[in-house]
C-alpha cells in the first residue's frame, strides 16, 4: 500500500502493534491484583457489616433491653471511639473517603497498614452504637488501605499504586451497597475526578468481584425494597425541580456539617480523645427525640418505602419529614464533625428520601390528577442530596438505582442529580475536608453562598472589576495629556544645535586627519 493511504493514529500499524503490547502488558501486572483488590474489599465490605451488626446486637439489643436510655447509647460508644483514633491512627477521624484522597494526592497512594484496622472497628462501634454516619466512608478506606498495602509489597510505581488504592475502594463500594456500576463510577468521579478508559477498565473489574464476593457470601437481596414507583414523561419538569431544592439543601448539609467542625475547632476541642463524647450528647439527646435518625437508617428507609411511617404519625406528614430531615442533618452533623468515624452517603440518603417526599407530598397537592406518589419523589431525592454535596451526579444516579433495583426512574435521577450538581456550589463535602487535613484554607471567596448566585456575584464583580480597569485606563491617558501640554512630564533630551556649514566641513577635515595619523 502507499505509503500516502497508510492509516493514521491508533489504528495505523506500529501504533496498533505497539498498543496491543502495552494492553497485554497492562492486564498482565493488573489481572492478579485486581483479583486482590477486588477480592480484599468484598470480603472487607462483609466484614465490616457483620461487625456492624454485632455492635448493633450489643448496644441495641443488650444495653437497651436491659433499660439504658437511648440517650446514652453514642456517648458510650464515643468513648470507645475517641481514645483509638487519637491514640493509634488519627486518619480515621471522620468520613474516611477524604482521607484517601489526601493519599492519593499527597503520598502518592501510601496507606499505613493499621488504618484499616483501627477504622473498621472505630467505625462499626460508633454506627453500632446509634451514631448517625454511614458506611461508604469506612469501607472505602478500608479496601484501599488493604490495596495500598499489598500494592507496597509488589513495589508498584506510584501511578499503579493509586490506581490499585481506588480499585479498592470501588470494590469496597461496591460489595457493601451491592453496587458494581455505581462502585466502578465512585473511584472514577469521587476518588479520582475525572473517568478515562483505562482507569474504568481498572475500577469496573475490581468493583465486579467485590459485588461478586459480598454476593456469594450475603446474598443478592438488594439493599432498599421500594415499592409503587412509577415514572411519568408529564413529571420530568418536577423532578427538574427537585433537583433545583436538593441543590440548595446539599449546600446546607454540607456547611451545616463544616460548621460543626468550626465550632469544636473555636472552643480547641477539636481531634482530642473525647471530641466525640461531647459531641455524642447532641446525638443522643436528638435520638432522644426521633429515634429514627439514630444508627445506619437503611430500615427506616425501608419502613418509610413500605408505608410504615404514615402510621407512626397521626398528624402532618409533611411536619413529620420535615423534622426528620432536620434531626438526621443534626445527629449526622455532630457523629461526624465531632470525630465520630463514619460516612456521609447514608446520611445523604436519609435525608434525600424525606425530602423528596416533602416536595412529592406538595405536588400530590397541587396537581393530584397526574401525581404518582411521594414515593417516586423520595428516591429521585435520595441521589439529589449525595449528588450536590459529593459532586458526582453519575455515581448517584446509578448507585440509587442499583441500591433499589428499580431502574425505571434512571431518566429523573440523572435530571435531577445534574440539576443539584450545579446548583450546590463549587467544591465537594469530600475536598473541603482534604483541604482543611492538609492545612489550606477554601480558596473560593464566595462559597458562602450556593453555584447559581455565586455565578452571579462572580459575574457582577467581573463587569465591575472590567468597568474600574476602563477608567483607571482612561484617567492614565487624561493624566499622561495634561503633563504633556504643562510640561511637567519627563525632561526632554538636549538636543545638539546645527553647525554652519563651513564648521562642518572643517570639523570633518580634521576627524579624517586624525583617522590617517
Amino acid at each position: 500500500m502507499p505509503q500516502e493511504f497508510e492509516p493514521e493514529g491508533l489504528w495505523s500499524g506500529k501504533a496498533f502493534a505497539d498498543w496491543e503490547k502495552d494492553a497485554f502488558k497492562f492486564f498482565k501486572l493488573w489481572g492478579p491484583l485486581l483479583l486482590v483488590s477486588g477480592v480484599a474489599g468484598g470480603i472487607g465490605a462483609v466484614f465490616f457489616r457483620e461487625l456492624i451488626i454485632l455492635n448493633e446486637a450489643l448496644f441495641k439489643g443488650v444495653l437497651l433491653a436491659h433499660g439504658v436510655p437511648i440517650v446514652f447509647l453514642p456517648v458510650l460508644g464515643a468513648l470507645i471511639v475517641g481514645p483509638i483514633i487519637y491514640k493509634y491512627a488519627s486518619e480515621a477521624w471522620g468520613h474516611g473517603v477524604p482521607e484517601v484522597m489526601e493519599a492519593l494526592r499527597s503520598r502518592g497512594g501510601k496507606i499505613r497498614t493499621r488504618v484499616a484496622i483501627v477504622k473498621i472497628l472505630a467505625s462499626s462501634v460508633t454506627i453500632g452504637s446509634g451514631g448517625s454516619a454511614g458506611r461508604e466512608g469506612p469501607i472505602a478506606q478500608i479496601g484501599a488501605s488493604i490495596s495500598s498495602v499489598v500494592g507496597q509489597l509488589f513495589h508498584l510505581d506510584q501511578r499503579s499504586l493509586k490506581l490499585m488504592v481506588m480499585a479498592g475502594a470501588s470494590a469496597g463500594i461496591s460489595g457493601t451497597f451491592k453496587a458494581p456500576i455505581g462502585g466502578a463510577l465512585f473511584g472514577l468521579e469521587v476518588l479520582n475526578g475525572e473517568i478515562r478508559t483505562t482507569d474504568l477498565i481498572v475500577m469496573a473489574l475490581a468493583s465486579i468481584v467485590g459485588y461478586i464476593v459480598s454476593v456469594a457470601i450475603l446474598g443478592p437481596a438488594s439493599i432498599f425494597t421500594a415499592q409503587d414507583i412509577v415514572f411519568q414523561d408529564i413529571d420530568m419538569p418536577f423532578y427538574a425541580l427537585l433537583g433545583v431544592v436538593g441543590g440548595f439543601a446539599s449546600y446546607i448539609w454540607t456547611r451545616g456539617l463544616y460548621g460543626v467542625e468550626d465550632l469544636f475547632a473555636r472552643f480547641k476541642v477539636q481531634r482530642k480523645w473525647y471530641s466525640p463524647f461531647l459531641g455524642a450528647w447532641v446525638v443522643g439527646g436528638i435520638g432522644l427525640f426521633f429515634p429514627q435518625t439514630l444508627f445506619l437508617g437503611y430500615h427506616y428507609i425501608n419502613e418509610f418505602f413500605a408505608g410504615k411511617f404514615a402510621l407512626e404519625y397521626t398528624g402532618s406528614l409533611v411536619i413529620f419529614f420535615l423534622l426528620l430531615f432536620l434531626a438526621k442533618m443534626g445527629t449526622s452533623a455532630f457523629t461526624i464533625g465531632s470525630g465520630g468515624s463514619g460516612g456521609v452517603f447514608s446520611p445523604s440518603l436519609f435525608m434525600g428520601a424525606m425530602l423528596g417526599a416533602i416536595f412529592g407530598i406538595g405536588v400530590d397537592a397541587m396537581f393530584p390528577s397526574i401525581s404518582v406518589g411521594y414515593q417516586s419523589f423520595a428516591l429521585v431525592g435520595m441521589a439529589v442530596i449525595f449528588a450536590g454535596s459529593a459532586k458526582a451526579p453519575l455515581m448517584s444516579t446509578i448507585i440509587v438505582a442499583e441500591m433499589s433495583r428499580n431502574f425505571t426512574l434512571l431518566p429523573a435521577l440523572f435530571v435531577a442529580s445534574i440539576i443539584s450538581y450545579l446548583i450546590a456550589g463549587p467544591g465537594s463535602i469530600y475536598w473541603f475536608k482534604v483541604q482543611r487535613t492538609v492545612g489550606q484554607n477554601i480558596p473560593d471567596k464566595y462559597l458562602t453562598t450556593p453555584q447559581m448566585p455565586a455565578m452571579a456575584l462572580l459575574a457582577y464583580k467581573a463587569i465591575k472589576a472590567s468597568k474600574k480597569e476602563k477608567q483607571s485606563k482612561a484617567e492614565e491617558k487624561i493624566r499622561q495629556i495634561r503633563e504633556g501640554a504643562t510640561g511637567s512630564g519627563p525632561e526632554p533630551k538636549p538636543s545638539v544645535p546645527d553647525l554652519p556649514e563651513k564648521e562642518k566641513a572643517s570639523t570633518q577635515d580634521e576627524s579624517g586627519k586624525n583617522k590617517g595619523s
